[in-house]
């Protein structure tokens, strides 16, 4: 039990990755994925430093493969 922690935390740790914030005027731009019961999804997000500490942003998400059980207009996606 303690090797298979020891190598899933070491597979783990490789997609782990930091990003540096430079401060006013930094772009960040990022796109990731949902995986989840009943649907799947595109996760888009965009940061924009306006100051050493301070950043404004915007995030969406859009669900794809929603199963025939969920009733879900593109409104509601």
């Amino acid at each position: 039990m303690k090797n298979l922690l020891t190598i899933l935390t070491l597979l783990i740790s490789t997609f782990v990755f930091s990003q540096a914030y430079t401060g006013a005027q930094d772009n960040k731009f990022q796109v990731g994925a949902n995986i989840q019961d009943g649907a799947t999804g595109l996760n888009l997000s965009y940061d924009y430093g306006i100051g050493e500490n301070i950043s404004l942003g915007i995030v969406g998400t859009y669900a794809l493969g929603i199963d025939n059980d969920i009733d879900a207009d593109f409104g509601d996606r």
